[in-house]
């Protein structure tokens, strides 16, 4: 089984604030950090360091080496990456003291620049039972999920960040969806978490849904199961790539068979470790450091 990120390579400016600022405030101030990002890269930097064979396809300009560069140091196949005569994607990041962070500015760049032909050229070299990794970062969303569900491809949904148009995608041709509480509330027009289940049990008996809860969290739910965990304890410094962790180490989990609620167990504490470090993409952890703290825990 292969698993294939179609979705957003991103420069990452990072700015250390003491507390959320508008953008005003930060003219003319140099960014503490760049750094690789993009929840495409993200997620398939985490795939990989869980334990599947991940390849990742989108697009990034001209400026985008580092982006290609981390990629490839962390084993994921990047043959289907290409290059624009663009710019790369760009987030502009505020990261406050307790780890929270808040996004300034998000430039989608090259990531809304993907094609049809791409698509379909890319999604050639896969076939049924391969993974399919999406988010809503990159063109041509609702056709990555047609296409990859006529080749039988398992495709796994982030919607985010989340937008009226994720309401209106065909849950029904998707295997795995990740939302946050946010999210949630806008896929159920702004009911809880909880309403959500019975919601969607009812309307796609066969989807399996994954909602992270930050602090207090996170929980499965599919027709016929339902568990929780709770977070692992961590000192957050920075919780940028959290989600990303955790989606690719659920999703490497649950594909290796385990259930899932050691699913949910195993992507708390990856994201309890990528929290307690400064970054995206490169601070991600190897299952070796997962395994650690699942072992001391």
């Amino acid at each position: 089984m292969k698993a294939l990120v179609f979705g957003s390579c991103n420069l990452d400016f990072i700015y250390p604030v003491p507390r959320p600022v508008p953008p005003e405030e930060l003219k003319g101030a140099k960014p503490a950090q760049i750094s690789p990002g993009g929840k495409g890269v993200n997620q398939a930097i985490a795939l990989k360091k869980a334990g599947l064979d991940a390849y990742f396809a989108g697009k990034h300009g001209a400026d985008g080496v580092l982006l290609r560069e981390t990629l490839v140091k962390s084993g994921v196949d990047v043959s289907f990456l290409r290059q624009s005569a663009g710019i790369s994607g760009q987030a502009h990041i505020q990261v406050t003291p307790d780890g929270e962070n808040y996004i300034l500015l998000l430039l989608p760049g090259a990531n809304r620049e993907i094609t049809r032909e791409e698509i379909d050229e890319t999604l050639s070299h896969f076939g049924a039972g391969d993974l399919l990794v999406l988010q809503n970062e990159v063109s041509e969303l609702p056709y990555m999920i047609e296409a990859g569900f006529a080749r039988g491809m398992r495709v796994v949904m982030n919607p985010s960040p989340f937008s009226e148009a994720m309401t209106g995608l065909d849950y029904a041709k998707i295997w795995l969806v990740f939302v946050n509480e946010t999210e949630a509330q806008g896929l159920c027009r702004g009911a809880k978490p909880e309403d959500l289940i019975a919601e969607m049990r009812l309307r796609y008996p066969g989807l399996r849904w994954v909602v992270t809860l930050g602090e207090n969290g996170s929980l499965y739910f599919d027709r016929d199961t339902f568990c929780r965990q709770s977070a692992f304890p961590a000192n957050a410094i920075d919780t940028t790539c959290a989600g990303d962790t955790f989606t690719g180490y659920f999703t490497e989990a649950l594909c290796r068979g385990l259930s899932p609620a050691e699913a949910l167990r195993r992507a708390s504490a990856a994201s309890a470790i990528t929290v307690s470090r400064m970054g995206a993409a490169g601070v991600i952890p190897t299952a070796a450091e997962v395994d650690a703290l699942i072992a001391d825990s």
